[in-house]
């Protein structure tokens, strides 16, 4: 969810330190992966409030490194048209879930890129299933208002 290789990491090592610090408050009541999963979206989130950065923008300064990473990995779209207008519909896309409010933009990251269940994403966000449920359904209407185009959904 940082965008930063670099920031992904520290703050995965931050996750297992305040895991290994707090192991005597894990309660069993779900699994142990939820509970990690917990604490890195509640360290990310601080995480994001302190640096008062938009929290999966492409375009804030500390997801420079990650940007060119993917840049130089793509083959260059000149003088392929497809090429071309796949790249610019990805950056459409890239900047619709930006601008999703941060309650849409999470429910987003966990099921679509991090490919979570309902069930998964209920436990770790301490929310009922229906409201995943929910949650996504109003972030896909966002978005396919603002991607009907591309998609050529309407």
């Amino acid at each position: 969810m940082t965008r930063n290789r670099h920031e992904a990491e520290d703050l995965s090592i931050e996750v297992f330190i305040l895991a290994y610090r707090n192991l005597d408050k894990f309660r069993n009541e779900s699994d142990i992966f939820t509970w990690l999963y917990r604490i890195a979206i509640n360290l990310w989130r601080r995480h994001i409030k302190k640096k008062k950065i938009n929290p999966i923008s492409l375009d804030a300064p500390a997801y420079h490194d990650s940007k060119t990473l993917l840049k130089d990995s793509i083959p260059s779209a000149q003088n392929d048209p497809e090429l071309e207008e796949a790249a610019q519909n990805k950056e459409i896309i890239k900047k619709a879930i930006d601008e999703l409010p941060k309650k849409y933009k999470e429910i987003i990251v966990l099921y679509t890129i991090e490919e979570k269940s309902y069930q998964e994403i209920a436990k770790i966000m301490r929310f009922s299933v229906n409201l995943v449920g929910i949650r996504l359904m109003r972030a896909r209407e966002i978005l396919k208002k603002k991607l009907g185009h591309i998609c050529n959904i309407g």
